[in-house]
């Protein structure tokens, strides 16, 4: 695709209008997929039209960073598991819910190459607060909603290996469902745990949530969960 007939305009959005302004006060990085269908990455982020007012119009090009997910992947993501899967079933609607393993294993991929992504901007980020001798400086790396319950775990595990510093933060923005609900999900296992390795994890109507969600990881004797 020309870099002429790409143009940056503003999904609608909750997310957006809240987050936006606090990435761009604080200079900092919005990961996320770029809207398009591409046959290779999208390595050019236009800026934001002069005369724009939405949220994210104070993003720099360089603040932006455009995860690549191919169509038939997105299709298997978005879809099939997101769409298909959890809306319903977080919604206590799990007659409604389709369990397929390849829409499951599609979700997993992208919350990979999310992860990948987030880890190579931090990389970066951690780099440029040492040169600045801001060592006391923690990153915080904010994870919103049920798109990207499991892009954590990656993240987590390679922070630890690496010894990078900052802080996981995890955003639930629909219902957390309870147990009798949650388990039906064949590999609940790998929800639960990506939003264990997260040092602060918001959810949706915070104290009946947070305890549907802490009652799900103590139904599973093997995962631990704190109040």
């Amino acid at each position: 695709m020309q870099k002429e007939n790409l143009v940056d305009f503003c999904s609608a959005g909750g997310l957006v209008t809240a987050v936006a302004p606090v990435v761009i006060d604080c200079g900092g990085l919005w990961i996320g997929w770029s809207g398009l269908h591409t046959e290779e990455p999208l390595e050019f982020i236009p800026e934001s039209d002069p005369d724009d007012k939405a949220p994210t119009a104070g993003l720099l090009s360089k603040q932006v960073v455009a995860v690549h997910i191919p169509e038939r992947e997105f299709d298997d993501f978005y879809n099939g598991c997101c769409n298909g899967t959890f809306w319903p079933l977080f919604h206590s609607m799990p007659d409604r819910a389709v369990f397929k393993a390849h829409t499951w294993e599609a979700y997993c991929r992208v919350n990979k190459e999310f992860a990948n992504s987030t880890l190579e901007a931090l990389r970066k980020s951690v780099k440029g607060l040492d040169e600045e001798e801001k060592y006391e400086t923690c990153p915080v790396v904010w994870i919103h909603d049920y798109q990207l319950l499991v892009a954590a775990t990656t993240i987590r595990q390679v922070v630890e290996e690496e010894k990078l510093r900052c802080k996981l933060a995890f955003f639930l923005h629909i219902p957390f469902p309870s147990w009798d609900i949650m388990r039906l999900f064949p590999w609940d296992d790998e929800i639960l745990q990506g939003m264990l390795v997260v040092l602060t994890v918001c959810l949706n109507g915070f104290y009946n949530m947070n305890s549907k969600a802490i009652s799900s990881c103590r139904g599973k004797k093997h995962i631990a969960a704190r109040d």
